[in-house]
């Protein structure tokens, strides 16, 4: 909720100002958009006569004013179902208009909305609404984006299996064929966000359970007979003696054993970068997917180290280029 005062200096100098609204439109009533019904009184002459204006509420004065910039945030747009609030806000999407408000030019009105192909809950617009706006169909993001964004946002505050699991497994990132309602929980990018979160959290016995609830039973199943291949995995001092036990491990124990190698690197220590060469021979895709799954700092760090192996340079320029294309 904006302070008033906050509010009131805002109305002096609006040119100083960036407003960003963002309206929840499953959530919200028509006087959001159209004000507040007042009545009046007026004296014309002898006769008093009443009538009824509508007071804007503080989004729709603020987005008025001649000299702001911002933007207008309509979520949910393909979610509204009632008639009347539909009737508003393509009103507001063709005249730019709050009730009696006008927003400012330097306004923009930006709407998002699921497709109804991917929502029992979703219908299409008007064709006005599609005439007067600039569609883009957003794409969901790749498993390493996903990771990229999880290593940035959350650092080290999210359990990093998961990130060795879908880089094993990309398949399983993005569920197919959902239904359009269900209360079976099933695999997306916000479930797997919501279960690396919530792994780092709960004790190991537990991992199980949570994951069923987040990802479905299947690929809940399939993520602990994977994290179970940690036992196959031999400990980081064993694989800076032996690089070469990398060779031997199978496919779902090397992703693990390079999540090892890479939390426990040290820049001090040629062997780790020896480890990397081995690596880079029997399966280099995963070691840029554990690499990205560091926070940037520690990205950083690792990758200028491994540059000095001349093996793993043109990796780590790849793979920076990667990271370009990824942020």
């Amino acid at each position: 909720m904006l302070e008033n005062s906050t509010f009131f200096y805002i109305l002096q100098h609006p040119e100083n100002y960036y407003i960003f609204i963002d309206l929840r439109l499953t959530r919200v009533d028509p006087t959001d958009l159209t004000g507040i019904p007042r009545s009046r009184t007026i004296r014309v002459g002898e006769r008093e006569l009443q009538y009824a204006e509508y007071e804007p509420l503080k989004h729709a004065l603020l987005l008025s004013l001649p000299n702001i910039a911002g933007m207008l945030f309509l979520d949910e747009l393909t979610n509204v179902q009632r008639l009347d609030l539909q009737a508003l806000i393509f009103e507001l999407i063709w005249d730019r208009r709050l009730g009696d408000r006008v927003l400012s030019p330097l306004v923009r009105v930006v709407a998002a909305g699921n497709d109804p192909e991917y929502s029992s809950v979703a219908g299409e617009l008007p064709s006005p609404v599609i005439s007067r706006a600039l569609i883009f169909k957003i794409e969901p993001p790749t498993t390493q984006e996903w990771i990229s964004f999880m290593s940035s946002t959350y650092e080290d505050e999210w359990a990093k299996e998961i990130a060795a699991f879908l880089s094993r497994f990309p398949e399983h990132f993005i569920a197919t064929n959902i239904p359009p309602s269900t209360l079976q929980p099933y695999p997306c990018p916000r479930s797997w966000t919501l279960l690396a979160i919530t792994l780092s959290r709960v004790p190991r016995e537990l991992w199980a359970a949570v994951a069923a609830a987040t990802v479905g039973e299947e690929t809940a199943r399939l993520l602990i007979t994977f994290l179970d291949k940690a036992s196959e995995v031999p400990p980081v001092e064993e694989i800076l003696k032996n690089p070469a036990l990398l060779r031997s491990l199978s496919l779902d124990a090397l992703y693990l054993a390079t999540l090892q190698l890479a939390e426990n690197f040290n820049i001090a220590e040629r062997r780790f970068i020896t480890a990397f060469e081995v690596l880079a021979d029997v399966k280099r895709d995963v070691l840029v997917a554990t690499m990205l799954s560091l926070p940037p700092e520690k990205r950083g760090r690792m990758a200028s180290a491994l540059s000095q192996s001349e093996k793993l340079r043109k990796i780590i320029l790849e793979m920076g280029s990667m990271l370009r294309e990824v942020r």
